[in-house]
């Protein structure tokens, strides 16, 4: 059995992450919030879907097919890009498949994919850090409420 004083220290920790994904999260919604009221909007089609390293960290990184979509900017030019949000194995789209994209005005090599990798990060990253939260500072509280001397 887990001593109090350190069941305390654990659940204050899981608390304490929690609150930090939560403000990660929080902190790239509001970009990606402020990109899609601000950037431009347009439609581009996945033109090759190209198999390289993944951009995962670690001695396992693998390969992966990211989607490399071609599209047309606003002065009328084609642009084309690689997506490096997720990558995936087999490939997430088909080669010819439209798709939604987003970038800054002032910046268009920074466009991106509007699919679930979007708003998937923060919609992960806060589910992960509230349920941390919870469990830390549910964990806390009955402690606290048990009595039990540290």
């Amino acid at each position: 059995m887990i001593k109090s004083a350190n069941a305390k220290q654990i659940y204050t920790l899981l608390a304490v992450i929690g609150l930090l994904l939560m403000g990660f999260a929080f902190w790239k919604y509001m970009i990606m919030k402020d990109l899609d009221a601000n950037g431009i909007h347009g439609n581009g089609v996945v033109v090759e879907n190209v198999y390289q390293r993944s951009n995962s960290s670690g001695k396992n990184r693998g390969y992966a097919y990211y989607p490399k979509v071609e599209f047309t900017a606003p002065d009328g030019q084609k642009q084309s890009f690689i997506s490096t949000m997720f990558g995936s194995t087999p490939a997430l789209y088909t080669v010819g498949q439209p798709v939604e994209i987003v970038y800054p005005k002032d910046d268009i090599s920074k466009a991106q994919i509007l699919d679930f990798s979007y708003w998937g990060l923060p919609a992960i990253f806060g589910a992960i850090g509230l349920i941390l939260f919870i469990v830390g500072g549910w964990g806390r509280v009955s402690i606290i409420r048990k009595g039990t001397p540290v």
